[in-house]
């Protein structure tokens, strides 16, 4: 984010999809992809810290260029891929064609064999994006949480209590509203039970 001001500044055609995730899945995914620190408390909160400052960025920058960033949690577009798409189209002007729609279909809902964890195909992107509920422990999520919970109640993400209510999967883990100052996509379909 920290590059983004330069470019919108020097064009006023630029504009930021600033994408966001939840910090648990992040961690969670860095920990499949090898880096071996990726449980260490103090490498939790710099990645925290780190989204805070661009989620901070990105404020500053819509109150200075008003209609050119967007910011995007990854969960909503993998619960609402075509609305997700077609919000994030609508910021850059364009329309999403019925070929893009059948291609993000296929990518995140068609039920294509998923054996990869780095291919952008996924069999179902909604279960992809919560993966880290199943592989991670609950103490391992606690952690991620106290390191991170400033992060979780200012982006929308649920605070997980217990073991049975992060294994359940009728549980949201993220709700409708958040951050009323970041222009985000609007999902209307997240359950927030």
């Amino acid at each position: 984010m920290a590059q983004a001001w330069t470019l919108m500044a020097a064009d006023g055609k630029v504009k930021v999809l600033h994408l966001i995730r939840d910090p648990r899945g992040v961690i969670n995914s860095r920990k499949l992809f090898g880096i071996r620190y990726s449980f260490d408390p103090a490498y939790i909160q710099s990645v925290c810290l780190r989204v805070l400052e661009d989620i901070n960025t990105s404020l500053t920058l819509s109150k200075m260029f008003p209609g050119r960033i967007l910011t995007v949690r990854y969960e909503d577009i993998v619960s609402e891929p075509i609305t997700a798409t077609q919000q994030m189209y609508e910021l850059v002007g364009l329309r999403v064609s019925p070929r893009v729609k059948k291609l993000i279909w296929d990518m995140t809902s068609a039920g294509f064999p998923d054996d990869c964890n780095v291919c952008p195909v996924r069999s179902n992107a909604t279960e992809t994006a919560r993966n880290w509920r199943r592989k991670l422990d609950f103490p391992t999520v606690a952690a991620i949480q106290g390191e991170c919970q400033t992060l979780l109640v200012r982006m929308g993400y649920r605070i997980f209590r217990s073991e049975d209510e992060l294994r359940d999967f009728d549980v949201s883990s993220t709700f409708g509203e958040y951050d009323s100052r970041v222009m985000k996509v609007n999902v209307k379909s997240i359950k927030l039970k």
